[in-house]
């Protein structure tokens, strides 16, 4: 994309970066997504059943 939004412009601009932002670092450190996502893809519900999704 080559127009920056306002959020990404402010994001930019930041110098320190808060402790959710620090947290969230973090845990993306710490958790392995892909094998959490292959763990919980057989309960999530599909398109085309009963429930929506």
């Amino acid at each position: 994309m080559g127009q920056m939004t306002f959020a990404e412009l402010e994001q930019d601009g930041k110098k320190r970066t808060t402790r959710r932002e620090r947290f969230l670092e973090k845990m993306n450190g710490l958790i392995p997504w892909e094998a959490f996502e292959r763990r919980i893809e057989p309960f999530y519900p599909k398109p085309g059943c009963d429930r929506r999704p």
